[in-house]
């Protein structure tokens, strides 16, 4: 938590600003590489994306997945189960969202002074 607290930053980019920055010829080429990066990963309707700040892509879900796992009722045992959950969470899409937070650190196998954007 504390390397999400130093360096997560969370922002909403819309597909069609996407597809016009890599068109954009004033656009710096880096930039239009990271914009072409994400357009790769990016799932219909909303992708979830945990990326260094060099663009690369250390994990991505799609949010219908976090929404409507397909283990769905193995996830609400797990969750009741833990009888802290309701408490550090709230609900069960916070809790999978937190999951995928997590398994986005584990991948990236983060140094505190790496930067990471989602």
């Amino acid at each position: 938590m504390k390397i999400l607290k130093k360096y997560f930053a969370s922002s909403w980019v819309l597909l069609h600003e996407l597809k016009a920055g890599t068109n954009d010829s004033s656009m710096p080429a880096d930039m239009k590489q990271k914009y072409r990066r994400i357009l790769d990963t990016y799932s219909f309707p909303v992708e979830c994306i945990i990326s260094h700040d060099n663009g690369t892509v250390i994990h991505h879900e799609n949010l219908n997945s976090i929404l409507f796992p397909e283990d769905r009722e193995k996830l609400d045992e797990e969750f009741e189960k833990d009888g802290l959950s309701h408490v550090k969470f709230g609900n069960l899409h916070n809790y999978r969202y937190a999951q995928f937070l997590t398994r986005g650190l584990e991948k990236a196998s983060i140094a505190h002074d790496t930067q990471v954007t989602v």
